[in-house]
């Protein structure tokens, strides 16, 4: 599953395996073409290596509230808190989160209904089939890099983002695109990944 390429130049090869963070659980096991490219591979590089404590660290440590973070305006808080009990979610599973995050967890838990949970996310699965495997597992990019894109500290930007996703959850499109991004990907359709911004 999933759109992978290969790349050779001065006699070395890259794999670039595009993997998706929600999934089925029969996603998580490789192909034989994966799997060919996994063993052939020196090293295994993600965005971030999940595996990893102190990066999950950060990245907990950075998508969390504190003292500083935005609040939302009480008629958005109001709608998140709706869309909690929509999902039959406690507030306060989420109440560590920044706003952004909580409104992303909710999102991601639409694809539950289609069978993709972020628990059989593929980046995961690779960075233990890599360590299982005696190879160096390198994260790309910071665990604050990442989270710069999801949350801030501007509470204008704040209530967009939120907003954003609360239409989304609240107009049912939400559901229709994860399940439509995941088919893309299960197939390998680059062409509607690519299209993404017209569709969604």
């Amino acid at each position: 599953h999933g759109p992978l390429w290969k790349a050779t130049r001065d006699g070395r090869t890259v794999y670039l395996y595009g993997t998706i963070h929600v999934a089925r659980w029969q996603w998580s096991f490789p192909g034989p073409q994966v799997m060919r490219a996994v063993r052939a591979s020196d090293a295994i590089a993600l965005e971030l290596d999940l595996t990893d404590p102190d990066v999950l660290a950060r990245l907990q440590k950075a998508v969390l509230r504190t003292p500083g973070s935005p609040v939302l305006p009480d008629p958005l808080e109001k709608r998140l808190l709706a869309s909690m009990a929509a999902a039959c979610v406690a507030p306060a599973a989420l109440a560590p989160l920044r706003p952004e995050m909580q409104a992303v967890t909710l999102e991601v838990m639409q694809g539950r209904a289609f069978g993709l949970h972020a628990e059989y996310g593929i980046d995961v699965f690779l960075a233990g089939l890599g360590r299982k495997l005696n190879k160096p597992v390198r994260s790309l990019e910071t665990p604050e890099s990442q989270a710069a894109l999801l949350v801030s500290d501007d509470p204008a930007e704040t209530a967009r983002a939120v907003g954003a996703v609360l239409d989304e959850l609240e107009g049912g499109q939400a559901p229709a695109m994860l399940e439509r991004l995941a088919g893309d990907w299960e197939r390998g359709d680059v062409d509607d990944m690519a299209a993404y911004a017209s569709w969604c």
